[in-house]
């Protein structure tokens, strides 16, 4: 939602792909994620809640498929333990419950929350007042 925020503001468009994570030699997953383009440059307008401010964002070459249609993680783990690891988090995610737009943008902390230190809620939290 921050991205279609920045289009209706500035123009530009929407950039499907996944943000990578990696664990050298042990672990790497890609997550669904949306960045904003803008005159050829990406920029992605949601911030880590670890306060990484650099990402490694992949493009989907599948440009057809929209937000909802592409695997929400792709997870491989290179050693043994790791590889168990990526399908316990697979197996979990099957049951994962996921808010509508308008329900995230209630819930979760806006970057100024996230710098007066309050953090990211659980499932259940309930709207920001």
């Amino acid at each position: 939602m921050n991205v279609e925020k920045l289009i209706e503001q500035l123009g530009g468009k929407k950039v499907h792909g996944y943000k990578i994570w990696y664990v050298k030699g042990k672990y790497i997953e890609a997550e669904r994620h949306t960045v904003y383009e803008h005159e050829g440059i990406l920029r992605d307008p949601t911030f880590n809640v670890d306060g990484e401010q650099k990402i490694l964002f992949v493009r989907d070459s599948k440009d057809t498929k929209g937000y909802d249609d592409r695997p929400l993680k792709i997870r491989e783990g290179f050693t043994q333990k790791a590889r168990l690891l990526a399908n316990q988090l697979n197996e979990r995610d099957t049951g994962v419950i996921t808010l509508s737009k308008e329900e995230s943008w209630d819930v979760m902390p806006s970057y100024e929350d996230w710098l007066a230190g309050n953090r990211q809620p659980n499932m259940w939290a309930a709207p920001k007042s």
